[in-house]
């Protein structure tokens, strides 16, 4: 669902791990609609971000714009302690969904009417 408030919801989120002790350095955030990558850009954007023995969080709005995104994702998450939040506008397809199986959790955002 579009303007429905996805992208203050990953704002609020880095607002939150701020105030909770995590330096801005571990947090890396993109805009896939503003400034669409390829899944390969994706991943070492993130690699270049990543730091030795420390989590970094990953908040990507509207990743439905990058290509394969779902592959770079999988790649993220088996190479390095990596917490992944993703908004999207558009209904994911079965095998985007199914490579996160067992790693996905969905908070679902409506508009106030």
């Amino acid at each position: 669902m579009r303007r429905c408030g996805k992208s203050s919801l990953l704002r609020l989120l880095s607002e939150h791990l701020k105030a909770h002790g995590i330096p801005a350095a571990q947090i890396v955030t993109l805009d896939g609609e503003r400034s669409p990558l390829s899944s390969t850009a994706l991943y070492h954007h993130v690699k270049t971000r990543a730091l030795p023995g420390q989590r970094l969080y990953l908040l990507c709005d509207e990743v439905q714009h990058i290509p394969a995104w779902a592959a770079a994702v999988r790649a993220l998450q088996a190479d390095f302690d990596c917490a992944i939040y993703l908004t999207n506008s558009q209904r994911l397809s079965a095998a985007d969904t199914s490579c996160l199986s067992g790693r996905l959790k969905e908070i679902k955002v409506l508009p106030l009417s």
